[in-house]
């Protein structure tokens, strides 16, 4: 049987020190896959949006594996943003229609499923080796998505659920579930040919809040078994993912799978949902050195200026100990 070949997408466009970071990240995780004995068979595809950084293609530039970059020309309908002393087009696709039109180019070429990679994604040493594991356990036309980490994107928002995870959690337990987790998650093919595909439309990209909302609307009557929303909120990618999660669970008994320990962090201390802010340094380098050692040193949180956002943990310890097998739960 000829080897499979699969797909990451990495959205890219103006914070340079992250995806240098992350790309860091991701070296180590793959070279570990192969030192466990597990082919790796991943084409990167770089969403590259309208307007990105110099800093950021040159990043791009030093990538060491397979990769194809796609460049998004001007959003044909730009938003208008008026401002108190000023007016402002924003002529930039943003992440939603990027991350759509990225997994239907990498669903063309991916055998079975993709990953979803942003800049502010950092993995743990052992993603690659936990999710090639977890394929080999788990039959991947029974689920959905793979989330890597512990906590769905609808419980931490609605229930201000705590990122910090149990000390005591079993770094080899996954669970069955339907919260999807937009942070480097593993989507399946069938899922998004069933279910993603028919809203990867312009309809959907020039006004989300009618869409969702028709959504909500028309799965009302399923919230008992099991359909999370009633409002409208999360109108982007990820919250659509999730209402088709829920609705891939109740209608095809296809599940989510989440780990009890993540296998990845979010950095995204600033960017288009989180506000301003910067990594201290003089110099791009030294910018990058002081990111990696905030997430080395547990130290994310110093480097956040939201008052909103505030829960930015790092890799638990625990990972250290896990023994290189999955334990599916209920």
């Amino acid at each position: 049987m000829p080897a499979t070949q699969n797909i990451i997408i990495r959205p890219v466009f103006n914070r340079p020190e992250m995806l240098k970071v992350s790309i860091d990240h991701e070296i180590l995780a793959r070279k570990r896959l192969k030192e466990v004995g597990y082919q790796d068979n991943y084409i990167t595809f770089f969403l590259i949006e309208y307007g990105t950084s110099q800093r950021c293609i040159k990043v791009i530039g030093d990538y060491p594996f397979k990769s194809r970059r796609i460049y998004r020309e001007k959003n044909p309908y730009p938003i208008t943003k008026h401002k108190k002393w000023r007016t402002e087009t924003i002529m930039q696709n943003g992440l939603t229609r990027n991350i759509m039109e990225g997994m239907k180019a990498g669903f063309s070429q991916a055998d079975d499923h993709i990953l979803i990679l942003e800049d502010d994604i950092m993995v743990h040493s052992s993603y690659f080796h936990f999710l090639s594991v977890l394929l080999d356990t788990a039959d991947l036309s029974e689920l959905s998505v793979i989330c890597t980490q512990h906590r769905g994107m609808y419980a931490n928002a609605v229930n201000n659920i705590s990122s910090e995870e149990n000390p005591s959690a079993d770094p080899s337990e996954v669970r069955w579930g339907h919260d999807y987790n937009p942070w480097g998650p593993l989507i399946s093919k069938t899922f998004f040919n069933d279910y993603i595909r028919q809203f990867a439309s312009e309809d959907y990209y020039r006004d989300r809040p009618t869409v969702i909302m028709e959504l909500d609307r028309t799965y009302a009557h399923l919230q008992a078994k099991g359909y999370k929303y009633a409002e409208g909120m999360h109108n982007e990618q990820a919250g659509l993912i999730n209402r088709l999660v829920d609705l891939a669970m109740i209608e095809k008994q296809r599940y989510a799978l989440s780990p009890s320990v993540d296998r990845t962090v979010h950095t995204g201390f600033y960017g288009a949902n989180r506000g301003k802010g910067r990594i201290p340094g003089l110099t791009f380098q030294n910018r990058c050195k002081h990111l990696a050692r905030a997430i080395e040193e547990n130290r994310l949180k110093e480097l956040n200026t939201s008052r909103k956002y505030t829960d930015y943990p790092s890799f638990s310890p625990v990972l250290d100990n896990w023994d290189e097998t999955v334990r599916i739960t209920g």
